[in-house]
């Protein structure tokens, strides 16, 4: 059984396992920012545009609702049909979301397509 123990490289505690370590918190540092980035200008927006809080709050809310969804969507998918064709079919859908997003012109529906649009990005 003396092939069967794994290499250096491949043990829990190398050097190489803290690196990807060390990479996968820099790539969520970086990328999340923009989720947690709204909330930051969420008093601006309410004060722009007369609104109350819980208004400018509702589109940021669906997003993050989204992302919640599309986690476990995405997720399910991936361990389905495998990695590749969820990212290249989440990374074909942002093009068009965001088209429809641009063009709608009633706020709630503008909700439904901003946590539509957050589903489709999960797999990025």
């Amino acid at each position: 059984m003396t092939g069967l123990r794994p290499t250096a490289r491949h043990q829990a505690e190398s050097p190489y396992a803290w690196l990807r370590l060390v990479a996968a918190l820099l790539v969520m540092t970086i990328g999340g920012v923009g989720i947690y980035a709204p909330s930051v200008v969420l008093p601006t927006v309410q004060q722009d545009f007369g609104i109350v809080r819980a208004d400018a709050s509702l589109p940021y809310t669906a997003t993050l609702i989204g992302f919640g969804l599309g986690g476990i969507l995405m997720g399910r998918w991936a361990d389905r049909f495998g990695v590749l064709p969820v990212l290249l079919g989440g990374a074909a859908g942002i093009g068009p979301e965001l088209q429809a997003v641009e063009q709608q012109r009633q706020s709630r529906f503008g909700i439904l397509e901003r946590d539509h649009r957050a589903v489709g990005r999960t797999v990025i």
